[in-house]
């Protein structure tokens, strides 16, 4: 995306109305988005004439970190329902199911959604599935990862984006037994994705 883009852009969003509170978020994330590709650019031509020990790049990079982390506190993985129910077919496994949407309720398709343990490292024999069009998505949980009256086996839900970029990791650990199947509801900030197409292009 050249800068005359970046700037068309921005022109845009300042004519833009916010008439909700999801709305005033969103366009908040969106000047952000912005903003961080702007200090991106500036922070390359500053390194390429200066050497990237400059002070002035260090100081770019260190803004593009606080932005960055600004997007990132305006995500929302926030489960609206939480529902655990014995499910007499799972014979041998469990099941880990929901739907994603967006602040305004839309589902989100084309997202990876996968389980980590509780380290933080991505369980492997469990497949990564896709959200479909509706935002919805099931993972299919063995055995060996279900938990019995001897042990607890917990485990989290990881969405990241098609760009294979982690938009959010849930803050609360899931342990399921056979024959349980988990469905959560959770809303994202669209903002994000919108961050990794621009980026994609730029």
């Amino acid at each position: 995306m050249s800068e005359q883009d970046i700037q068309n852009k921005l022109d845009k969003l300042f004519k833009t109305q916010a008439n909700t509170v999801q709305d005033q978020r969103k366009l908040s994330s969106d000047f952000a988005v912005m903003n961080s590709m702007l200090v991106s650019r500036e922070t390359k031509r500053l390194q390429k004439k200066y050497g990237k020990n400059d002070i002035r790049v260090a100081s770019l990079k260190q803004k593009k970190a606080e932005i960055h982390r600004n997007i990132r506190e305006s995500i929302a993985m926030k489960p609206v329902e939480r529902t655990v129910k014995f499910d007499s077919v799972l014979k041998t496994d469990a099941v880990v199911e929901g739907a994603i949407h967006d602040e305004h309720g839309v589902g989100v398709k084309n997202l990876n959604v996968y389980l980590v343990d509780e380290a933080g490292k991505k369980i492997s024999d469990i497949k990564t599935v896709k959200t479909d069009e509706s935002g919805g998505y099931s993972i299919k949980v063995p055995k060996k990862y279900t938990a019995t009256t001897e042990k607890k086996v917990g485990f989290k839900v990881v969405v990241e984006s098609n760009a294979k970029e982690k938009i959010v990791e849930d803050n609360e650990s899931i342990s399921l037994a056979v024959g349980e199947r988990m469905n959560s509801k959770m809303t994202i900030n669209r903002g994000h994705l919108l961050k990794n197409r621009l980026n994609k292009k730029g």
